[in-house]
């Protein structure tokens, strides 16, 4: 059995480490591909869930109210297919 894992390295994340155990390494190199196919792109969205905004440190940089907004407007547009690889990864399971 094969695990990966992850550090937080911020203050708030307190050098933490989540770790997971994997028995199928292709859903990894699955997840991988949709992570890299958005560095592809250079679509580097804000978060749709304003929820998820509690966790970043950079909320005051980018205007959360305004970010989500933005996000949301642009995840609508179904032709936006520079989103494609965005999408895949937020609805992976």
């Amino acid at each position: 059995m094969e695990s990966s894992g992850y550090y937080f390295p911020t203050k708030r994340g307190e050098g933490r480490r989540a770790v997971r155990q994997e028995t199928d390494r292709s859903k990894i190199a699955e997840l991988m591909g949709y992570l890299f196919d958005i560095l592809k792109s250079g679509a580097f969205m804000a978060t749709d869930d304003g929820e998820v905004c509690g966790y970043c440190d950079y909320c005051e940089v980018c205007d959360r109210e305004k970010a989500v907004g933005r996000a949301k407007a642009l995840v609508s547009i179904a032709a936006n297919t520079c989103l494609e690889p965005w999408g895949r990864l937020k609805n992976y399971e």
